[in-house]
């Protein structure tokens, strides 16, 4: 719609309007300066915004948003300004607008939403400044760019829509105070298929493209594809199920938090609440499972982002309907804490005709990992002291990167725990019980309250 308008504009025919399709038989079928003629949004808090499943999330409504906005941004200085969203815009005229909108049309990736265009077209309308522009457009200025800024500002590009629900926030890495201590992170900018990693040992159905990217910096994603696991009628089925399962056991880590996080965007097949004789249902789905000292494949629970509908291909809650953009999950193992794990994503599909876009599941970014803490105290060493005494002794630990060793902290069994210096390195008990035994502890806490790993010590008061 953008570089049709602009094309229109300056093709040496007149064009005073900014509507589409205004030669064609039916007349005009958008108004890029008022785009609620059409039904169609001006801003995203418009209620004429739509998500309606049949239309890929109202991507031809939607487009209202944007049009205005290159209304705002390209029309003719000597217009003058206009007010419109708390904003006054003064046009820079369509030969500027085109050079912005085409160096933002080289940044963008797949992924760009509204909410990157928002920081996009301003960011790229600075870089343009003082930069000599072909067919006598002259050059962008500062005051261009605050024009653009305002434009965006007034089309609310930045805000989520009041009924759409916002991508989720993405969890940390680790804990504050913790160092990542990575067992295994894979980009999947390899080339050639999923299986050509060594991280994984099965693809079934799954690869590698740039298809879909978060952005232009991510290179290529692991992806199955939804919509080809399906018949050519709904009497026939060509269910799927595709599973990336890791080629490595790993071993998960005593006394450190240890977790999955992965970047993911998907679109399953789902039906939406549009067709009221329809419910609500998500047919296609994705989940991660874990097999656990070689055990039956179970699924895993995701605790940040996790599982969003009850998906009928599972039959239970997974990853379902269209994620809208890429978000970040992430899963605790820190309860397999000892034990040999292995992980895999799968994606099950009941086979029948899709009915929304259904493309699949890319997955980005899978880091397998702990957090480390401080190391544990060296050489800690137990004995007996006369009067019924006992010492405990240590080494000093040596910090994770980037913090120092804060405390020690010390208790023995029936007892509570000690805060000591950073330099200690013993502690005493005393009016201990002959011929008992305790089970006496030390570890380290760094400057940030991270807590490394616990030893203990078993002694026999004598």
């Amino acid at each position: 719609d953008v570089f049709g308008e602009f094309v229109d504009k300056t093709d040496g025919t007149l064009d005073s309007d900014w509507l589409l399709g205004e030669d064609g038989p039916g007349g005009a079928i958008r108004d890029m300066a008022s785009p609620g003629a059409f039904g169609q949004p001006a801003k995203t808090s418009s209620s004429l915004w739509s998500n309606d499943w049949f239309d890929d999330g109202g991507a031809h409504t939607d487009s209202g948003v944007g049009n205005k906005t290159a209304f705002l941004v390209g029309r003719d200085p000597i217009d003058g300004s206009v007010s419109f969203g708390g904003q006054t815009i003064t046009g820079i005229g369509v030969l500027k607008a085109a050079q912005i909108y085409y160096r933002a049309e080289l940044t963008m990736t797949s992924g760009t939403d509204y909410r990157d265009l928002y920081s996009l077209l301003p960011q790229v309308c600075t870089q343009l400044i003082g930069v000599a522009l072909p067919n006598s457009a002259g050059t962008i200025t500062s005051g261009n760019c605050t024009q653009v800024k305002r434009a965006v500002t007034a089309t609310e590009m930045n805000k989520y829509p009041a009924d759409a629900k916002p991508i989720p926030a993405a969890p940390g890495t680790c804990p504050s105070g913790y160092a990542v201590s990575t067992m295994m992170l894979d980009t999947f900018n390899q080339s050639g298929s999923a299986t050509s990693s060594t991280n994984w040992s099965t693809s079934n159905g799954w690869s590698r493209n740039a298809f879909y990217q978060n952005k232009p910096t991510s290179g290529k994603a692991a992806y199955t594809n939804d919509s080809t696991d399906r018949g050519t009628s709904s009497s026939t089925l060509n269910p799927a199920d595709r599973r990336l399962t890791t080629a490595r056991t790993f071993t998960i880590p005593s006394g450190r938090p240890s977790f999955v996080r992965f970047d993911h965007a998907y679109a399953f097949d789902w039906i939406g609440p549009n067709d009221q004789s329809v419910p609500v249902e998500y047919f296609d789905g994705g989940r991660v499972e874990i097999q656990v000292n070689g055990s039956s494949f179970r699924p895993l629970s995701i605790g940040s982002n996790g599982y969003n509908h009850n998906v009928d291909a599972f039959g239970a809650k997974a990853f379902g309907g269209d994620s809208t953009d890429w978000y970040t999950s992430r899963a605790s193992l820190s309860s397999f804490a000892g034990k040999k794990v292995k992980l895999r994503f799968r994606m099950v599909t009941d086979g029948a005709v899709a009915f929304s876009a259904a493309y699949g599941w890319w997955l980005d970014n899978v880091r397998v990992y702990s957090c480390r803490g401080p190391s544990a105290p060296t050489s800690v060493q137990a004995s007996n002291l006369s009067g019924l005494k006992a010492k405990l002794s240590w080494g000093k630990s040596t910090p994770n990167p980037g913090f120092t060793i804060a405390h020690y902290v010390v208790r023995r069994s029936g007892s509570s725990w000690r805060t000591l210096s950073a330099s200690a390195r013993s502690a005493t008990w005393s009016s201990l019980v002959k011929g008992q035994t305790y089970t006496f502890y030390v570890y380290a806490t760094n400057n940030r309250g991270a807590k490394g790993t616990v030893v203990s010590r078993n002694l026999k008061i004598t």
